[in-house]
């Protein structure tokens, strides 16, 4: 992000602005109601004939002196009323920005599909109104038309890769296949096959995932009972090379949507199951924060990750080691599905790890998913 140097706002430049306008006009109307007292005064000390009658006795000069200190008086008063007054006017005039930048936030973290509501009065902020709106609407169009594309190569792959798959199954399951490298080819083309399956399968999991319209299917969950399906889950997927612990510390549940969330956790475990050299540790917990916030974590003592690795692991398709990815057969998406799914639940994903000694994925749910241990409602 680009920092740009500190500047005063634009509400303080504009009451100085006002302020200095206001405390010039205040002086030059001072300047010019002066102006005829001091030429009347000078005009007065001319020596003049005794006056008589009814006007004897009353001095024909003015006392200019208290007359400017007054007028400084009066201008040093105008000088802070202008800067209160100018930053009220200021305010003013930018409320209605405020409120334009305000909205326009609202939008980009809610969903692009709401637009800033247009005023009856037609002005200039009306007109940066429609510009922002017709804005999102181009972004939307390109959002959705990203969507539908990644949703339709997906389905389009999805047939041919079933297919070709099929053939290989059956061609491997045949008798009288006795060459050896007609059998190697052969197996070689049903893992790519099935690599690509799982590609298209967690490309279509992230189109679901970011699409608006998919509402979240809300219900209390048995989160004890879902970790025991996980942790067995990882153990078969293990197939024994690791130690596993599943440490319950809090009865308390969340509500949320299960798939979604049996789908993150076992993303987690699957994810430490790979980068895990055989014989290593992995501990799944479950426990509740002293603020009320509900975590899942897993915490492997794997290869680790570089610091400069882990702000970008949620990224689609990015790799700190490619090779050993692909050795993995991961698909790149997985740590983006989670972090899609922990988003449409209001909680973050939180990643540590250390080179050589581990890491450690935490998902913070919030507070107001926390369903108390009583709660007879929560399902498996």
């Amino acid at each position: 992000m680009t920092r740009y140097p500190r500047r005063r706002t634009l509400r303080a430049r504009l009451a100085l602005l006002y302020a200095g306008l206001f405390a010039g006009s205040g002086a030059a109307l001072l300047i010019i109601a002066d102006l005829p007292l001091l030429t009347f005064s000078q005009a007065s000390r001319a020596p003049r004939a005794p006056l008589s009658g009814a006007h004897a006795g009353h001095p024909a000069s003015t006392n200019l002196p208290t007359v400017l200190m007054y007028s400084g008086i009066a201008l040093a008063v105008l000088i802070p009323l202008s800067v209160a007054l100018g930053w009220l006017v200021a305010g003013r005039a930018l409320r209605p920005l405020r409120v334009i930048t305000s909205a326009a936030s609202a939008i980009s973290a809610s969903g692009l599909d709401e637009r800033l509501s247009l005023d009856a009065a037609y002005d200039e902020f009306t007109d940066l109104k429609e510009t922002l709106n017709r804005l999102f609407g181009r972004l939307q169009d390109a959002f959705e038309s990203q969507r539908h594309f990644v949703a339709n190569a997906a389905h389009e792959l999805r047939t041919p890769l079933t297919v070709v798959n099929g053939f290989v199954e059956t061609m491997q399951d045949m008798p009288n296949l006795e060459n050896d490298m007609a059998r190697r080819a052969l197996q070689l083309m049903g893992d790519q096959t099935r690599r690509m399956e799982n590609l298209v399968n967690d490309l279509l999991t992230l189109s679901r995932l970011e699409n608006e319209q998919n509402a979240l299917q809300e219900e209390n969950l048995d989160v004890p009972q879902l970790l025991a399906a996980v942790l067995q889950e990882g153990m078969l997927l293990s197939n024994g090379q690791h130690q596993f612990k599943l440490d319950i510390e809090s009865n308390s549940n969340i509500s949320g949507s299960i798939n979604e969330l049996h789908s993150a956790f076992g993303n987690l475990v699957t994810n430490a199951i790979r980068y895990t050299p055989a014989a290593g540790d992995i501990v799944l917990r479950w426990f509740e924060q002293p603020d009320g916030h509900m975590v899942f974590c897993v915490k492997d003592s794997g290869i680790g990750i570089a610091p400069q690795h882990i702000s970008r692991l949620t990224e689609r398709f990015y790799r700190v080691d490619r090779s050993r990815s692909r050795e993995t057969g991961g698909t790149g998406l997985g740590l983006a599905i989670v972090k899609h799914i922990a988003m449409r639940h209001q909680a973050q994903l939180n990643i540590a790890s250390e080179e050589g000694k581990g890491s450690t994925f935490s998902i913070v749910f919030p507070v107001k998913r926390r369903v108390p241990e009583s709660d007879p409602t929560a399902i498996s």
